[in-house]
């Protein structure tokens, strides 16, 4: 026999205004479906008959027997619409998935439902245990319906569990009306003050709710008064204005809001008595969680970047769309939590310096390190394009340098890469950006990130991790966050100096290379070729069968490209750059060269054009000022290197704060000597005012003349004086060689 109906089936009728009457068999004025729930069919062995439960959790009642040719509620069976139950995706499974899920969550926030859902849990369990005592006598069900089930065993069970027998009658209706589970036996907790209108002003509440909402306090006063439609409004200015300079603690922002809830109602009535009229921080707390949410209090809290470095969703790795080693390369820096010592250290003590900044070079594809750089200057251009070509480079001399021996296999690290990934610091300006992508080095592109989005450079980020870890912790002199105030300070503690650290460093990163566990990071080809799962191994293999064995270019391409350029004005004296120097804006210097090329096309060029007019481009290294660097078509492609010329030789050797404590002084002493200077013209104009009043005095008797031409005998008027002045020239030479006894100054007396 093929079954018309099966169990836990529902039959739907959908009427929109009808209440349901099954004692009466009528249905008259409520806007909701008609649902029954197919408890048992065929019952009692008879196609004709089937047992059915009314889904009303208002007015629960026990199952009842219908013959299927008889009409239900008015209409015939056949107008029903038989469908699947969905107790499981109903609203309340849900309220009661997400409450278990959070009641998971270790944070102290989360106590509350972890008591909540705890209590739930047990009582659940105590009405099902109730339920499966009830069906432990046969055919229990058929004799419930009829009415003939021994009541002394239902009393048995209430007074085992310890509830009342209407309690033990509305689980066992509940449990046969919405599915025989026990997710059918979920409270309606999910539903509480959902369907209740919100009054609009405190007088409409007062009258709606005469006694208010809530439990009454231990002395007879309400709780809590209706939240009416002015407390949303306030609750939603309320969270547009939180800000990260507001407070991040809820009894901060439930002060606040009172506040402008008390600011809000005595407006409307200057009168109001607060004290009768406040909420309760538990009204508060459903009033911020409808208009609040985690995200937006988080970001509140903490600040967008926190928010998406820490707890957003990611959505793919570094890697993806990555097809081949040095397609990218990312790059970012650190400070290092541990302080070095000079290595100029003298006799009298220990000289610490800061902490080092270390920029690191990744490549996206493997994970292998691909360059360092470490510097005392912190993020400079400079340092970010030092760490460039260290990327670039060959390690093997690189290493050198700092007195360690290594093999090419050892780290062979030194392709340009098509793209270079970092978040937009102070570094990196977007004309180098221009001519980084313009040169023949081999860059295509350059991308940014947001500053301070560790979570967008993923490679870079996780070995600095990996890098304090190895590193930092087991110097002496590392930064302790946890110790006492009373402790010394780690500065006190440096005993490293930079050239220790690049060599530490130079191990760390080679070890990394060869050692790092990099197995996601591996391909089918990678694991069919056995390729071991190492960033080195990935790197080497993946860049002969991907990348074409990479792009390489020699030192001085490399460096010629990374170079900052800058303007030089040709002027007779010299070359003349005004360029920006660390700390202080920028300068004006003069550099002089001895290539005759170069001369000459100055001098040709201040001639024809004017001084200063004509400008050719210079490569610069920004932290330093004796010289500057020309390559191109004025001295056929060679390299000239240009000194700082005589009258700038005082900036030679000096960094940033220097030169900019040199220009103060500059500064100074030519203000100084200026008004020195105003001051001796005003004592000479002086002087020789009064010398000519006195030579007026001396002529008062003298005839004077009103000639406007040249005075005539010039000549003659001249040679008394000339002859005089020759006579005092030659006894000062006679006195010099002959002292007192020269006959010049016999006749004196």
């Amino acid at each position: 026999m093929v079954l018309k109906y099966l169990k836990n089936q529902v039959l739907k009728y959908p009427v929109k205004n009808a209440h349901l009457s099954v004692k009466n068999n009528k249905c008259n004025a409520v806007k909701k479906d008609i649902r029954f729930t197919i408890v048992e069919y065929p019952f009692l062995n008879n196609p004709e008959c089937i047992l059915l439960s009314l889904q009303d959790r208002n007015k629960i009642k026990k199952p009842f027997m219908h013959q299927l040719s008889k009409p239900l509620l008015g209409f015939s069976i056949e107008e029903y619409e038989c469908i699947g139950n969905d107790f499981i995706s109903g609203e309340r499974q849900q309220w009661y998935s997400e409450l278990f899920l959070a009641s998971k969550m270790t944070r102290k926030k989360n106590t509350e439902k972890r008591e909540r859902a705890k209590k739930l849990k047990e009582r659940l369990n105590k009405k099902m245990d109730m339920i499966f005592e009830f069906l432990s006598i046969p055919d229990a069900l058929e004799l419930y319906v009829k009415g003939t089930y021994p009541s002394q065993d239902l009393r048995k069970i209430s007074e085992k569990y310890n509830v009342n027998l209407s309690t033990v009658y509305r689980a066992l209706n509940t449990y046969f009306a919405f599915g025989r589970c026990k997710e059918a036996l979920i409270p309606n907790n999910h539903r509480i003050g959902k369907g209740r209108e919100i009054p609009k002003n405190l007088h409409e509440a007062k009258v709606k709710y005469p006694r208010g909402l809530g439990r009454p306090r231990f002395d007879g006063r309400l709780n809590q008064r209706v939240i009416t439609q002015l407390e949303h409004d306030v609750m939603e200015s309320f969270a547009k204005k939180l800000s990260l300079s507001s407070p991040n603690k809820l009894h901060q922002l439930f002060t606040l809001f009172c506040i402008d809830l008390q600011d809000r109602l005595k407006k409307d009535n200057p009168y109001l008595d607060w004290d009768s009229y406040r909420v309760t921080r538990n009204q508060f707390l459903q009033l911020f969680n409808k208009y609040v949410s985690n995200k937006q209090l988080s970001i509140a809290n903490k600040g967008v970047k926190n928010y998406k470095n820490n707890q957003r969703a990611l959505t793919s790795s570094a890697r993806h769309n990555i097809p081949f080693p040095t397609a990218r390369y990312e790059i970012d820096s650190t400070t290092l939590d541990l302080y070095i010592q000079s290595l100029f250290t003298s006799l009298e003590g220990k000289k610490p310096l800061k902490r080092p900044t270390l920029y690191t070079v990744y490549d996206t594809y493997s994970g292998c390190v691909v360059g360092f750089y470490l510097t005392l200057d912190g993020n400079t251009e400079e340092s970010l394009l030092m760490a460039l070509n260290n990327a670039f480079t060959n390690k093997v001399i690189f290493a050198a340098l700092h007195g360690v021996k290594i093999e090419e296999k050892n780290w062979p690290c030194h392709h340009i890469c098509s793209e270079v990934l970092f978040d937009r610091g102070t570094e990196f300006k977007d004309k180098k950006v221009t001519e980084l992508v313009e040169s023949q080095l081999g860059v295509l592109g350059v991308s940014f990130t947001e500053s301070y989005m560790g979570s967008n450079k993923g490679t870079v980020e996780g070995g600095f991790k990996s890098m304090q870890e190895s590193i930092t912790e087991f110097t002496s002199a590392r930064i302790d966050k946890d110790k006492p105030k009373s402790t010394q300070h780690a500065s006190q503690k440096a005993l490293l100096t930079m050239t220790d650290l690049y060599k530490i460093l130079i191990a760390h990163f080679i070890f990394q290379n060869h050692s790092r566990n990099a197995i996601e990071k591996r391909d089918l080809e990678d694991c069919i070729n056995k390729v071991d799962p190492t960033p080195q191994a990935i790197f080497n293999y993946n860049l002969n069968t991907k990348a074409n064995g990479g792009v390489v270019r020699s030192n001085q391409e490399i460096m010629m490209a990374l170079l900052p350029r800058c303007k030089v004005s040709l002027v007779k004296q010299s070359f003349k750059i005004k360029r920006p120097i660390k700390g202080s804006g920028s300068m004006s210097l003069n550099y002089e060269t001895s290539n005759h090329d170069l001369n000459k096309y100055r001098e040709v060029a201040c001639n024809d054009e004017g001084d200063g007019v004509c400008e050719i481009e210079v490569m610069v290294l920004p932290n330093w000022v004796d010289h500057v660097w020309y390559c191109g078509p004025i001295t056929g492609g060679e390299c000239v290197e240009l000194r700082l010329a005589d009258r700038s030789k005082r900036f030679a050797s000096l960094y940033g704060d220097d030169i900019e404590s040199l220009m103060n002084q500059d500064l100074v002493f030519d203000r100084q000597l200026r008004n020195k200077r105003q001051d001796y013209k005003v004592c000479l104009a002086k002087f020789i005012k009064e010398s000519e009043s006195n030579r007026t005095k001396d002529l008062e008797n003298v005839k004077k003349t009103n000639n406007k031409s040249i005075s005539k005998h010039l000549d003659d008027n001249t040679k008394p004086d000339l002859v005089e002045e020759i006579l005092c020239n030659a006894q000062i030479v006679s006195a010099t060689l002959m002292g007192g006894n020269s006959s010049l100054f016999e006749g004196d007396d």
